[in-house]
């Protein structure tokens, strides 16, 4: 996994067990639609995607599954990868994917600390 010049992630990071993958990338987005490098106060966001496992075993978008996030493309590879991780922990047992991706877009660093 490797990170661009500026620093913002420019690779997927995954995880995903038997039924759900969580890919999170850095699509442009910042504090106020696209990032502007220009602006000193934007940030470059995060989005999270997730897919479910379909009955021939391949990975279909969740309809309502891509959120952005307030999770910083610069932050450290390893965060981004726990990340991943405690999304993908979020989803077991839930029945209404929608309303736990809208709650797990506003997730912060500190939520991801041991």
């Amino acid at each position: 996994m490797k990170n661009t010049i500026d620093g913002i992630l420019d690779e997927v990071v995954s995880d995903c067990d038997q039924d759900h993958r969580v890919d999170i990338e850095w699509i442009g987005e910042g504090n106020e639609g696209d990032y502007d490098p220009t602006d000193s106060e934007d940030v470059p966001l995060l989005r999270f995607d997730v897919s479910k496992r379909n009955a021939d075993g391949e990975w279909e978008q969740v309809q309502d599954g891509s959120y952005c996030t307030l999770l910083s493309a610069t932050f450290p590879i390893e965060t981004i990868q726990k990340a991943a991780t405690y999304i993908l922990r979020q989803l077991h047992g839930v029945s209404h994917i929608k309303k736990i991706c809208e709650k797990l877009s506003w997730i912060s660093a500190q939520d991801l600390e041991d």
